[in-house]
């Protein structure tokens, strides 16, 4: 994200065009910061209830995976 921010303001400084403020770039910006957010809160989830699995209730790690797997 840091480098995307970068870029999004260095980029027309050093190419001498107009540094855009449009809804357009605002909307990227807040879905890809509320997309990384959910993604964080989705692998801590997912990795607590690992650890929960294995390590409070004693299944082997092979057992978990299948309890684990999403099927569709």
């Amino acid at each position: 994200m840091l480098i995307l921010a970068i870029i999004t303001y260095a980029m027309p400084i050093m190419t001498g065009r107009k540094l855009h403020d449009s809804p357009s770039n605002t909307f990227a910006f807040w879905t890809s910061n509320i997309g990384m957010i959910a993604m964080t809160v989705a692998f801590g989830i997912a990795g607590i209830a690992q650890v929960y699995l294995e390590r409070k209730m004693g299944i082997d790690f092979l057992q978990v995976q299948k309890r684990l797997r999403f099927t569709s």
